[in-house]
């Protein structure tokens, strides 16, 4: 049997076993487990340490046998350790929950700040602020989430699983009915930009994910479940490393920018799989994509092309050439940026080629399109990157992975 376990109901997605493995202290392994199952397993004691997740944490803390102050005054549970056949619970991620405050430079003493659920993680998210001096702090249920969430408040957190892939087109709150907000967090971190930090972002908010909340509350249970002291310089380390492993690339533009060729180099150079939207898109028709311009027009053509980049970023770690009218529609531009680094490969319009493009069959007319797609992509764009077609491609790849690396 495995020493150590992460137990919840829904653990596909999870990156824990990929965590503890950096850690590297001990065999990990994901079990899941329906209500009834739960306390059969916890109290069965088979495993020297767990922990738990959604939905389990406040079930898991009255089935130890004795609690940390912190788990007892949030009655919530997600490391369980063993100790002869006694199990003690804590609470870690209220020790996440502080090194995300503090490693992102939040200051949250004295501020108006509202938690999005009332849960376990919204319980333990409250005493942790309130243990930094926070004044005020609002928690909304489901069901006041269901009505919608409006008022004034500095900082918002989101303590609920809404908006986790893959259920991601989903929001807990609109920040545009929320006045004065000036700090996001989400404590999801599948996807690493959710839409509630999507929206934060294009407003012009400090927006926060939960991957370092994640690898701190692990870094934690490790502590406790074999005594290796982590330090904050490890815990950075393993979060870059996850982060760069999950992280897509996505290059936007016009047609005949060379994001194909460009894509295929990036893939190279960096031991990944390079995918091109418009080819998948032939490939799960069978028409070119003149062909489904033609045949369907431009508007079920959009369609169809959502329908593939949806399934395409079910993945991880790929490098994506986008259709030039991809990046325009607000869903697959959501989709691109959840997981991703959306890169806008601009070049000079007179080194792109209309022919064989349905949509600009004419100098003037990729000119025109040009013009009016130009300052989309730029806003669209995570990374502006110039390609005037003057280095070979290497090198121009290398230049690129350079400035992804930095962002």
């Amino acid at each position: 049997m495995n020493d150590y376990y992460l137990i919840g109901t829904t653990l596909a997605h999870s990156l824990s076993r990929e965590i503890h493995d950096g850690f590297g202290a001990y065999s990990y392994d994901l079990k899941e487990l329906t209500d009834s199952e739960l306390d059969y397993f916890v109290r069965g004691k088979a495993y020297e340490g767990i922990n738990v997740t959604i939905p389990h944490k406040r079930r898991a803390a009255l089935l130890c046998d004795s609690l940390s102050e912190v788990a007892a005054r949030t009655r919530s549970v997600n490391t369980i350790v063993n100790k002869a056949g006694v199990l003690h619970g804590y609470n870690t991620d209220y020790d996440g929950f502080l090194y995300l405050l503090d490693n992102s430079n939040i200051e949250v003493k004295d501020k108006d700040i509202y938690v999005l659920g009332d849960g376990g993680s919204a319980q333990t998210v409250r005493a942790a602020l309130q243990d930094k001096g926070v004044k005020c702090v609002a928690l909304f249920s489901h069901a006041d989430i269901d009505k919608g969430v409006s008022g004034r408040a500095d900082i918002v957190v989101n303590c609920t699983p809404v908006g986790m892939f893959p259920g991601s087109d989903a929001s807990p709150a609109d920040l545009n009915k929320i006045k004065g907000v000036n700090v996001v967090i989400d404590l999801i971190y599948n996807p690493a930009r959710t839409r509630l930090l999507l929206q934060a972002e294009r407003l012009g908010i400090k927006a926060v994910g939960g991957l370092k909340m994640l690898v701190a509350q692990a870094a934690k249970s490790c502590e406790l479940f074999c005594g290796k002291l982590i330090d904050n310089a490890e815990i950075e380390c393993l979060c870059d490393k996850i982060s760069k492993k999950n992280r897509n690339i996505v290059l936007i533009g016009m047609g005949g920018a060379g994001k194909s060729t460009l894509a295929e180099a990036v893939a190279g150079l960096t031991n990944t799989e390079a995918v091109d939207t418009d080819s998948e898109l032939e490939r799960m028709t069978g028409l070119t994509v003149p062909q489904l311009l033609e045949i369907d027009g431009e508007v079920n053509f959009r369609r169809l092309e959502r329908e593939v980049v949806k399934g395409l970023f079910m993945r991880r770690g790929i490098v994506v050439a986008a259709g030039g009218g991809a990046a325009l529609d607000d869903d697959n531009l959501n989709t691109f940026k959840e997981n991703g680094v959306v890169v806008y490969l601009a070049c000079p319009v007179e080194s792109l080629q209309a022919e064989g493009r349905p949509l600009y069959p004419s100098r003037e007319a990729l000119i025109r399109v040009f013009e009016e797609r130009k300052e989309k992509y730029e806003k669209a764009a995570d990374i502006i990157f110039y390609n005037d077609h003057t280095k070979n491609i290497d090198e121009t790849a290398r230049e690129l992975i350079n400035e992804i690396t930095c962002y």
